[in-house]
């Protein structure tokens, strides 16, 4: 019995430890999965994901549906917290945190000026292989949008 619940705790560790960095590794939107309200989708988009140490570390680019370029990196805790952005992040004076909910989702609330704006609510397939995001919030106009962006694992 003893052995039984050694292995079993083993199995629970080496599982909490795997999911901690469930989010890691290379991401490519697959864009006819995806649906965007907010504007045009994206021509392309990879999103790097780096955890250690309790810091998670995102790189996005890519390029916008006008065929500019999307080039982004930003830092927060794993846990959840507030990002840092490093390179093309807001300018509008708008801040984003992340709550980690469990080991496989995620959700981002962005406040501009105090005010909630939009959030992420970013989940894992059972397998791993695919991230989907859902997004929601208001346009400068006024239009409320939800973007679905599925992203496939590479």
């Amino acid at each position: 019995m003893r052995k039984l619940l050694v292995l079993l705790s083993a199995l629970g560790l080496a599982g909490a430890l795997y999911a901690a960095d469930s989010f890691s590794g290379t991401w490519k939107l697959n864009v006819a999965k995806s649906k965007y309200e907010s504007g045009p989708a994206p021509k392309e988009t990879t999103v790097t994901v780096q955890e250690s140490k309790g810091m998670t570390d995102v790189t996005v680019t890519g390029t916008d549906g006008s065929g500019k370029p999307i080039a982004t990196h930003m830092t927060h805790p794993t846990d959840g917290g507030p990002v840092k952005f490093l390179e093309g992040g807001p300018t509008d004076g708008s801040t984003e945190s992340i709550k980690q909910v469990n080991a496989t989702t995620r959700d981002i609330a962005v406040m501009q000026g105090g005010k909630a704006v939009s959030t992420e609510h970013i989940t894992l397939s059972a397998d791993g292989k695919t991230m989907r995001i859902v997004a929601k919030g208001t346009l400068p106009t006024g239009k409320t949008f939800t973007d679905v962006e599925v992203f496939d694992r590479q």
